[in-house]
């Protein structure tokens, strides 16, 4: 609608990241006459189950926080900072591998094997 109003017939590009390139590629398949070329950043072609399920919960992160007045920014000084912030660190765990979990998170035991006592097991690095 936007380049038909503007009157134009093709983009030399396209380009986005995350959601923006996902509906970079959408467009790209769904236009192939009126786009040229689509830069496509950090986006997969579908999402899995698993993807939907932490960004629901990461929306209603953001819709549960007391300063979301509905999405109705521009009617107050309040911003849901805290649900962003929340929704934010949420999303940051989707785009990390196991291995940088475990690089980032895991921890080793201290002397390699698990005892059954209350002594602490694994080491804590600052």
């Amino acid at each position: 609608m936007l380049a038909n109003a503007l009157v134009i017939n093709c983009w030399a590009a396209i380009i986005g990241g995350s959601l923006g390139g996902m509906q970079a590629m959408q467009w790209a398949i769904d236009y192939p006459g009126r786009i040229k070329n689509a830069f496509v950043i950090a986006a997969a072609p579908k999402l899995s189950s698993h993807n939907i399920a932490f960004y629901e919960v990461a929306r209603q992160v953001i819709r549960s926080d007391r300063h979301f007045n509905g999405g109705h920014y521009y009617e107050s000084d309040a911003k849901p900072s805290v649900g962003l912030m929340l929704s934010r660190m949420l999303g940051h765990i989707t785009y990390l591998s196991d291995d940088m979990l475990d690089e980032k998170f895991g921890r080793e035991l201290s002397d390699g094997k698990i005892k059954f006592g209350y002594d602490v097991e694994f080491q804590v690095e600052s």
